[in-house]
């Protein structure tokens, strides 16, 4: 817990999908400086890695489990007409990394953001279980079949809202660290099939928003990407590898002890 004289230190998780990996090595940097992290929201792959770090996940667990992360793993081919790829294993995937959870039973408050595709909304999820907003979070629409939460229909949050910066704010966060995973991906490989087509246009899209979510931020850290693919699960640990060194450079002193600093201006 936050005392006093802390700040109230917010996480905010971008997405982009495989990229989302190189949230692990940001939360690898945060915990060798001894920050501590009162809430956290994600979108997309980066709701995927803050609802594992919110659940208690001892880190080295999840650098293991983002090591090890195939397609396979995660999804099935669909034969609906919504969506290229189903969610089910993707649920059962994300039951098994996080225990089956719901929101009330995370070690630290967690919220993942959606987009209602019927009315382009931002969604917010915080109830219920922590499985089932996630898979929202991440279903890219053109590839994933949307989810059905609370009579809406969701897909991926990065359409209305890529880092979550505002998200962390409304959840009583003093402090704001930002974690942009599109913002220096130049270079990435040129999309061979139609699958990575809407990917990349996804890609594109969303960085509309992130702009505006940045301004909401107190740090943002920038990981650079560039040359990496969006669905390259091999290059994992060069994921981790960048997301830690930009973390590294963006906390190195003083930037550190100001945070750290609850009396800080």
């Amino acid at each position: 817990m936050t005392s006093p004289a802390q700040r109230a230190i917010g996480l905010a998780l971008g997405g982009g999908v495989v990229r989302g990996i190189a949230h692990v090595g940001v939360l690898q940097v945060i915990e060798e400086l001894g920050i501590e992290i009162d809430c956290i929201a994600g979108t997309s792959s980066g709701a995927i890695v803050g609802a594992m770090y919110a659940a208690g996940i001892p880190l080295k667990e999840i650098v293991d489990i983002a090591g090890h992360a195939k397609w396979r793993d995660l999804a099935e081919i669909s034969m609906r007409r919504d969506g290229l790829i189903g969610t089910r294993r993707l649920a059962a995937y994300l039951d098994s990394v996080v225990g089956g959870k719901s929101f009330g039973e995370l070690r630290i408050p967690f919220k993942a953001v959606a987009t209602d595709i019927a009315t382009g909304e931002e969604v917010i999820l915080s109830k219920g279980p922590v499985r089932d907003a996630v898979r929202a979070s991440c279903a890219i629409p053109g590839i994933f079949v949307p989810v059905r939460l609370g009579g809406r229909m969701l897909v991926d949050g990065g359409l209305c809202n890529n880092v979550p910066a505002s998200v962390v704010r409304g959840m009583g966060a003093s402090y704001v660290v930002a974690v942009d995973l599109n913002a220096l991906s130049l270079g990435t490989p040129p999309p061979r099939n139609v699958f990575q087509i809407i990917l990349h246009a996804h890609d594109i899209m969303q960085r509309a928003n992130v702009e505006k979510e940045s301004k909401m931020a107190d740090l943002l850290i920038q990981p650079d990407l560039s040359g990496l693919g969006l669905i390259d699960f091999n290059s994992a640990k060069e994921f981790m590898d960048r997301g830690a060194a930009a973390a590294r450079r963006a906390l190195q002193p003083p930037m550190h002890e100001h945070i750290m600093d609850g009396d800080a201006e």
